[in-house]
Protein backbone atom coordinates (compact mmCIF):
# COMPACT_ATOMS: atom_id res chain seq x y z
CA UNK A 1 0.00 0.00 0.00
CA UNK A 2 2.97 2.40 1.02
CA UNK A 3 4.48 2.07 -2.38
CA UNK A 4 1.08 2.65 -4.51
CA UNK A 5 0.20 5.76 -2.29
CA UNK A 6 3.70 7.28 -2.48
CA UNK A 7 5.26 6.83 -6.07
CA UNK A 8 7.85 9.55 -5.74
CA UNK A 9 9.25 8.11 -2.56
CA UNK A 10 13.13 9.35 -2.74
CA UNK A 11 15.72 7.50 -2.36
CA UNK A 12 18.64 9.33 -0.09
CA UNK A 13 21.06 9.00 2.92
CA UNK A 14 21.22 11.87 5.37
CA UNK A 15 24.00 13.38 3.14
CA UNK A 16 22.64 12.69 0.04
CA UNK A 17 24.33 9.56 -0.78
CA UNK A 18 23.36 6.19 -1.69
CA UNK A 19 25.40 3.53 -0.40
CA UNK A 20 27.20 1.83 -3.18
CA UNK A 21 26.21 -1.51 -4.15
CA UNK A 22 27.28 -4.60 -1.84
CA UNK A 23 31.28 -6.35 -3.18
CA UNK A 24 32.17 -9.23 -0.88
CA UNK A 25 31.34 -9.38 3.27
CA UNK A 26 31.17 -6.33 4.49
CA UNK A 27 32.76 -5.10 8.00
CA UNK A 28 30.60 -5.64 10.91
CA UNK A 29 30.06 -1.78 11.72
CA UNK A 30 28.72 -1.02 7.93
CA UNK A 31 25.67 -3.41 8.43
CA UNK A 32 23.71 -0.76 10.11
CA UNK A 33 24.30 1.66 7.31
CA UNK A 34 23.65 -0.78 4.75
CA UNK A 35 20.44 -1.35 6.34
CA UNK A 36 19.49 2.97 6.68
CA UNK A 37 20.61 2.76 2.70
CA UNK A 38 17.86 0.21 2.06
CA UNK A 39 15.25 1.59 3.93
CA UNK A 40 16.22 5.03 2.56
CA UNK A 41 15.79 3.70 -0.82
CA UNK A 42 12.36 2.56 -0.31
CA UNK A 43 11.08 5.29 1.82
CA UNK A 44 13.27 8.29 2.33
CA UNK A 45 14.00 10.38 4.89
CA UNK A 46 12.61 13.73 3.54
CA UNK A 47 8.86 13.84 6.13
CA UNK A 48 7.70 16.65 3.66
CA UNK A 49 8.25 15.45 0.23
CA UNK A 50 6.62 11.89 1.41
CA UNK A 51 3.63 13.75 2.46
CA UNK A 52 3.30 15.95 -0.87
CA UNK A 53 3.90 13.04 -2.92
CA UNK A 54 0.83 11.12 -1.13
CA UNK A 55 -1.73 9.82 -3.62
CA UNK A 56 -4.71 7.91 -2.13
CA UNK A 57 -5.58 4.76 -3.55
CA UNK A 58 -8.71 4.46 -4.98
CA UNK A 59 -10.89 1.74 -3.64
CA UNK A 60 -13.87 0.07 -5.81
CA UNK A 61 -16.87 2.82 -6.60
CA UNK A 62 -19.71 2.91 -3.63
CA UNK A 63 -23.41 3.48 -4.28
CA UNK A 64 -24.00 5.55 -1.42
CA UNK A 65 -22.93 8.32 0.34
CA UNK A 66 -20.32 8.43 2.70
CA UNK A 67 -21.87 8.14 6.36
CA UNK A 68 -20.50 7.24 9.91
CA UNK A 69 -17.30 5.89 11.56
CA UNK A 70 -15.28 2.89 11.49
CA UNK A 71 -13.85 1.03 14.73
CA UNK A 72 -11.56 -2.02 15.34
CA UNK A 73 -11.11 -2.86 18.65
CA UNK A 74 -9.14 -6.00 18.44
CA UNK A 75 -5.50 -7.21 17.17
CA UNK A 76 -3.50 -10.26 16.94
CA UNK A 77 -0.51 -8.72 17.11
CA UNK A 78 2.22 -10.65 19.73
CA UNK A 79 2.69 -8.69 22.50
CA UNK A 80 0.27 -5.57 22.17
CA UNK A 81 -1.55 -4.70 25.05
CA UNK A 82 -5.48 -3.91 24.43
CA UNK A 83 -8.21 -1.47 25.76
CA UNK A 84 -10.86 -3.98 27.25
CA UNK A 85 -14.24 -4.16 25.89
CA UNK A 86 -15.27 -2.74 29.11
CA UNK A 87 -13.13 0.35 27.70
CA UNK A 88 -14.78 0.45 24.07
CA UNK A 89 -18.43 0.33 25.16
CA UNK A 90 -18.16 3.04 27.60
CA UNK A 91 -15.93 5.31 24.91
CA UNK A 92 -18.63 4.62 22.38
CA UNK A 93 -22.14 4.64 24.50
CA UNK A 94 -22.53 8.65 24.00
CA UNK A 95 -20.99 8.87 20.78
CA UNK A 96 -23.84 10.06 18.35
CA UNK A 97 -22.29 8.82 15.00
CA UNK A 98 -23.62 5.34 12.95
CA UNK A 99 -21.11 2.91 13.96
CA UNK A 100 -19.55 0.28 11.63
CA UNK A 101 -17.46 -2.56 12.45
CA UNK A 102 -14.01 -3.07 10.45
CA UNK A 103 -12.83 -5.66 13.13
CA UNK A 104 -11.40 -9.25 10.95
CA UNK A 105 -12.43 -12.53 13.43
CA UNK A 106 -15.41 -9.82 14.51
CA UNK A 107 -17.28 -12.62 16.20
CA UNK A 108 -14.27 -14.00 17.78
CA UNK A 109 -13.20 -10.56 18.81
CA UNK A 110 -16.46 -9.85 21.07
CA UNK A 111 -18.77 -8.01 18.70
CA UNK A 112 -21.57 -8.91 20.43
CA UNK A 113 -20.40 -8.62 23.66
CA UNK A 114 -19.19 -5.20 22.45
CA UNK A 115 -22.86 -3.99 21.23
CA UNK A 116 -23.93 -4.96 24.96
CA UNK A 117 -21.87 -3.31 26.49
CA UNK A 118 -22.31 -0.20 24.12
CA UNK A 119 -25.80 -0.46 24.31
CA UNK A 120 -26.22 0.62 20.37
CA UNK A 121 -26.42 -0.59 17.54
CA UNK A 122 -23.25 -0.98 15.66
CA UNK A 123 -22.81 -2.51 11.96
CA UNK A 124 -21.42 -6.03 11.57
CA UNK A 125 -18.88 -6.35 8.84
CA UNK A 126 -18.84 -10.13 9.03
CA UNK A 127 -19.97 -10.01 5.34
CA UNK A 128 -16.49 -8.80 4.02
CA UNK A 129 -13.36 -10.63 4.84
CA UNK A 130 -11.15 -7.95 5.82
CA UNK A 131 -8.01 -10.17 5.00
CA UNK A 132 -8.39 -12.28 2.00
CA UNK A 133 -10.87 -9.29 0.33
CA UNK A 134 -9.11 -6.26 0.22
CA UNK A 135 -10.84 -4.83 -2.72
CA UNK A 136 -14.28 -4.96 -0.51
CA UNK A 137 -12.51 -4.07 2.72
CA UNK A 138 -11.43 -0.81 0.66
CA UNK A 139 -14.68 -0.25 -0.43
CA UNK A 140 -16.22 -0.55 2.85
CA UNK A 141 -13.65 1.58 4.77
CA UNK A 142 -13.55 4.14 1.74
CA UNK A 143 -17.43 4.47 3.30
CA UNK A 144 -16.83 5.94 6.02
CA UNK A 145 -16.27 9.58 7.15
CA UNK A 146 -13.44 8.58 9.83
CA UNK A 147 -11.72 5.26 11.58
CA UNK A 148 -10.71 4.96 15.42
CA UNK A 149 -9.00 1.73 15.53
CA UNK A 150 -6.11 -0.06 17.52
CA UNK A 151 -5.65 -2.47 14.64
CA UNK A 152 -2.98 -1.99 12.16
CA UNK A 153 -4.99 -3.89 9.46
CA UNK A 154 -7.74 -0.99 10.09
CA UNK A 155 -5.07 1.89 10.21
CA UNK A 156 -3.30 1.23 7.10
CA UNK A 157 -6.29 0.41 4.79
CA UNK A 158 -7.64 3.71 6.05
CA UNK A 159 -4.06 5.44 5.79
CA UNK A 160 -3.63 4.42 2.07
CA UNK A 161 -7.14 5.79 1.27
CA UNK A 162 -6.49 9.14 2.60
CA UNK A 163 -9.67 8.54 5.26
CA UNK A 164 -9.45 10.42 8.46
CA UNK A 165 -8.49 8.19 11.27
CA UNK A 166 -6.91 7.90 14.71
CA UNK A 167 -4.61 4.76 16.26
CA UNK A 168 -4.76 4.13 19.54
CA UNK A 169 -1.44 2.77 21.20
CA UNK A 170 0.06 1.41 23.85
CA UNK A 171 3.73 3.34 25.41
CA UNK A 172 5.78 0.46 23.76
CA UNK A 173 8.10 1.39 21.14
CA UNK A 174 6.89 -0.74 17.88
CA UNK A 175 8.39 -0.17 13.79
CA UNK A 176 4.98 -0.01 12.95
CA UNK A 177 4.25 3.74 14.53
CA UNK A 178 6.92 7.18 15.05
CA UNK A 179 7.06 6.57 18.72
CA UNK A 180 7.57 10.52 19.41
CA UNK A 181 5.40 12.31 16.51
CA UNK A 182 1.45 11.90 16.49
CA UNK A 183 2.08 11.59 12.80
CA UNK A 184 3.49 9.56 9.63
CA UNK A 185 4.16 11.40 6.78
CA UNK A 186 2.95 8.19 4.31
CA UNK A 187 -0.33 8.99 5.80
CA UNK A 188 -1.58 12.53 5.86
CA UNK A 189 -4.61 12.22 7.36
CA UNK A 190 -3.70 9.56 10.47
CA UNK A 191 -2.91 10.62 13.42
CA UNK A 192 -1.35 8.52 16.49
CA UNK A 193 -2.32 8.20 20.37
CA UNK A 194 -0.66 7.02 22.86
CA UNK A 195 -1.77 5.79 26.15
CA UNK A 196 0.91 7.63 29.08
CA UNK A 197 -0.14 8.19 31.68
CA UNK A 198 -3.55 7.68 30.86
CA UNK A 199 -6.20 4.87 31.36
CA UNK A 200 -7.01 3.68 28.06
CA UNK A 201 -10.52 4.69 28.72
CA UNK A 202 -9.46 8.28 28.52
CA UNK A 203 -7.09 7.60 25.66
CA UNK A 204 -10.17 5.96 23.62
CA UNK A 205 -11.80 9.06 24.56
CA UNK A 206 -8.83 11.68 23.52
CA UNK A 207 -8.65 9.41 20.12
CA UNK A 208 -12.55 9.82 19.65
CA UNK A 209 -12.08 13.41 19.96
CA UNK A 210 -9.09 13.85 17.68
CA UNK A 211 -11.19 11.93 15.40
CA UNK A 212 -14.40 14.06 15.30
CA UNK A 213 -11.89 17.54 15.32
CA UNK A 214 -10.06 16.05 11.90
CA UNK A 215 -13.55 15.55 10.27
CA UNK A 216 -14.81 19.00 11.37
CA UNK A 217 -11.98 20.35 10.41
CA UNK A 218 -12.54 18.94 6.86
CA UNK A 219 -16.79 20.04 7.12
CA UNK A 220 -17.37 15.95 6.70
CA UNK A 221 -20.89 15.58 8.13
CA UNK A 222 -20.59 12.35 10.70
CA UNK A 223 -24.11 10.68 10.42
Amino acid sequence: MEGKAHPTAIAQLSQGEILPPRQGPQPNHLQPYRCAGKAGFWFGHDSAAIERSFLPLQAPLLKTVKRGIGIAWFSRAMGKTLPSLQDWGTALQDWSVRLQSLQYCEQNAGFRRLCELTGRPIRTARKIDQIADLDAFAAQVSGLRGVLTISNTTAHMAGALGIPCVVVLDNGIVTTWPYTSVKTPFYPKTRLIRRRDDSWLIALQKGREMLMSMINKQNIAVS
